[in-house]
This record gives structure tokens, C-alpha cells and sequence, in this order.
């Protein structure tokens, strides 16, 4: 793995501080910010963490309500579809980049199995705490 720009690393300590609590997946939030700044396109990282935190708050409700009560369906649809767009977000940003990462991350978070799909959502739950950062007016570095 590539190492992360200073002021990314020191972000993401601070960020750790900001959601007071361990973020398991907070190096790869960096890489993926690290490829959206050497893209210019720092715009589809900022679409990922909105995405990321709606994704992570469908979920809590879903499970919170159960999938027996009204609107769970129309709550699936929605989650479905935004996951599916953390996904091709997280893939654009990949391209290109360092072919062992784009591997790693294809394997710890895109192959087909519950894992996978698990650690995905603890990253995008990770990436709903750089939205929580960017509400509070902090700026990304």
C-alpha cells in the first residue's frame, strides 16, 4: 500500500478524535482520498461521503423497523440503489490508480460474499463520518 500524504494521515487522526471512536477503515478512506485529489476530482470523493452516510442511516432504520413494516420495501430500493453508487464511485475512483490496490480493494470490499459486503458497509460507515466532518464546516485537506 502506497503511503498516505501527511496532511491526509494527520486528517484521519483527527477524524478519529472527531467520531470518537476507532475507525476500522479509516486508511482506505484515505486512499480513496488520496486518488480523488491526484484526479482533480475531489467532487466524486464528496459525492461518496453523501452517499456513504445515507446508506449507513438506510440501514440503521431498516433494522431498526423491520422488514415487516411499512415503507421497509421502499427503504431496500433506496439502499440498494445508493450502495450500488458508493460502489461505481469507489471503482471510478480506483481506475487507474496502483493495480495491487485496486486489487486489494476489490477483494476485501466487491467480491460476492456477506464479508465483502460487510466491510463495505463498515467503510462507507467510516466515509459517513467525513460527511459528519464536512456538516460540522471542517474542510477536507
Amino acid at each position: 500500500m502506497t503511503p498516505l500524504p501527511e496532511d491526509i494521515s494527520r486528517f484521519l487522526e483527527e477524524l478519529g478524535q472527531f467520531a470518537s471512536r476507532e475507525l476500522p477503515y479509516r486508511k482506505d478512506v484515505g486512499v480513496l482520498l488520496a486518488r480523488a485529489r491526484k484526479l482533480g476530482d475531489v467532487q466524486s470523493f464528496e459525492d461518496l461521503i453523501f452517499v456513504s452516510k445515507f446508506v449507513s442511516k438506510t440501514i440503521e432504520v431498516m433494522r431498526r423497523i423491520g422488514p415487516h413494516a411499512d415503507g421497509y420495501q421502499k427503504l431496500a430500493a433506496e439502499f440498494k440503489e445508493s450502495a450500488e453508487r458508493a460502489s461505481t464511485l469507489t471503482k471510478t475512483l480506483l481506475e487507474g490508480g496502483d493495480a495491487p490496490e485496486r486489487k486489494r480493494f476489490e477483494d476485501e470490499y466487491f467480491a460476492n460474499d456477506q464479508e465483502s459486503f460487510a466491510r463495505f458497509l463498515g467503510l462507507l460507515g467510516d466515509l459517513g463520518w467525513v460527511k459528519n466532518w464536512r456538516v460540522d464546516g471542517k474542510p477536507l485537506p
